[in-house]
């Protein structure tokens, strides 16, 4: 199966091409070789699908145009690169079903189909009409829009302007009546009610459903809605199930990762509408994090990207009617973000050995950072930033949550350059993420989600450079 690699030796055996003897807690072969054995877990192995794709989805070379509803096999999509498009999607594919071959997702494909409770939901055809109902009766949240301005609460309301106050029409029509829109949905939904119930059985519950969500994805990428904003928004779900649920290390990053493949494939002009848009500005600052695990540059610092993010700030201010109230931010967050999006590649860039033009650019980003801060903490000095909800007045903590962003940001950038040889080399290091630590990685704030916290500072509370490889 694409994505998982058939080798069952460490990883640094495989990487030098010898034998590993596979024993615990050292291989042999890394104990004569003089270094510590990485262990047998099994990784991902990235590879373009492509061609494979192409051919099963029969994606011819010129541009797919939008067509009418009688046409019901081609795709909604007015423009699409066919190889990057199926690229895309056979990414999203492969590693959804590499994540349903980990030991802690339990498809059950083999179980026999026929719905009884809410504890059989593997079938064919997604969730039955009445699990639907029995899923609305049994949460309290029983909307994904709900539940997403419940756990990033702060972030939220903070951009309050900035994001739709009612969920958009289609976007509901889709839920309803795409199988592994509602699946995802469904998941996510079920995970947050076994956490805040603390229910076994409940928690049981969202493992079985997010089985099924990833079944119904796998499914759906073999369709016409494979490269649509609809399954970017069933692969962000899924995204944040793991972030939540953390059923095995790294997981979330997978899902992160078909969220980078599609939203890459959209491009930036594919990002100007509600939803995708939405996406957009919740979601970047997971994605600046992934590009961290995987030791790579953001895609959002690319220019396209940047471009779009101040188009939708402008876009913004105007519909705010000017700079006053919670858009007198929009400006110094945007700059905050064009920053913070650089840091994983002065990572990478500094894993690999750096140079005298890194460690300039990253004194340059630094300094920049810090005159961030500084109007930041000006601006909560001089006015205390509030926001009004449902007609009550309450403090807004988006700004300080940002600041405390910059200051993580800044440390990361103080740890790497006291790292630098005067050769522009830089000593061994590691990056500590919160996602892979969990919630007890997260100061502490009352009231506030750590996922909110994490959302409201573009990634950067919980960051820290470390000794190590």
């Amino acid at each position: 199966m694409t994505g998982v690699p058939y080798s069952t030796g460490c990883s640094l055996c495989l990487a030098r091409r010898v034998k590993c003897d596979e024993a615990t807690p050292s291989c042999t072969q890394c104990l004569k070789y003089g270094r510590p054995c990485p262990g047998y877990t099994r990784t991902f192995r990235f590879q373009d699908e492509g061609p494979r794709l192409e051919r099963r989805h029969a994606l011819s070379a010129a541009p797919i145009t939008t067509t009418s509803s009688s046409s019901p096999r081609k795709r909604n999509i007015t423009t699409l690169n066919p190889a990057s498009g199926a690229a895309a999607a056979a990414d999203v594919h492969d590693h959804a079903l590499a994540l349903m071959h980990r030991g802690q997702v339990h498809a059950q494909q083999m179980q026999p189909h026929g719905p009884s409770n809410a504890g059989s939901l593997y079938c064919n055809s997604g969730l039955d009409a009445f699990l639907c109902h029995d899923m609305q009766a049994t949460l309290p949240i029983t909307d994904i829009n709900t539940l997403l301005r419940t756990i990033f609460h702060t972030h939220y309301h903070h951009n309050l302007f900035r994001l739709p106050h009612e969920p958009d029409a289609r976007q509901l029509r889709n839920i309803a009546n795409s199988p592994f829109q509602y699946a995802s949905t469904a998941c996510l939904l079920s995970i947050y009610q076994a956490q805040i119930s603390n229910d076994p059985t409940q928690l049981e519950t969202s493992r079985e459903l997010y089985a099924q969500a990833i079944r119904e994805v796998v499914s759906g990428l073999y369709g016409d809605a494979a490269l649509s904003v609809d399954m970017l928004s069933a692969t962000m779900n899924l995204a944040l199930y793991e972030m939540l649920a953390r059923t095995s290390p790294g997981a979330w990053v997978v899902h992160v990762e078909g969220v980078r493949r599609l939203m890459r494939n959209q491009g930036a002009e594919g990002h100007v509408g509600v939803l995708a848009r939405e996406i957009f500005l919740v979601f970047r600052g997971f994605l600046v994090l992934a590009a961290f695990e995987q030791r790579e540059k953001c895609f959002l610092e690319e220019e396209e990207w940047r471009a779009l993010r101040w188009r939708v700030a402008r876009e913004d201010l105007a519909r705010a009617g000017g700079g006053g109230g919670m858009a007198r931010w929009v400006d110094v967050e945007e700059r905050v973000f064009g920053e913070v999006v650089r840091l994983p590649g002065f990572v990478a860039a500094g894993g690999r050995g750096g140079g005298e033009r890194l460690g300039r650019e990253m004194g340059q980003t630094r300094q920049r950072l810090v005159q961030l801060g500084m109007e930041l903490r000006a601006g909560m000095e001089a006015e205390t930033p509030q926001i009004r909800v449902a007609g009550v007045t309450m403090p807004d903590r988006g700004p300080g949550l940002l600041l405390q962003g910059v200051e993580s940001a800044v440390a990361l950038l103080d740890r790497l350059l006291a790292r630098r040889h005067s050769d522009g080399r830089f000593r061994p290091f590691r990056l500590v993420c919160a996602l892979n630590e969990g919630p007890a990685a997260m100061p502490p704030i009352e009231g506030i989600t750590w996922l909110d916290q994490l959302a409201s500072s573009f990634g950067m509370i919980g960051v820290k450079v470390v000794d190590g490889q």
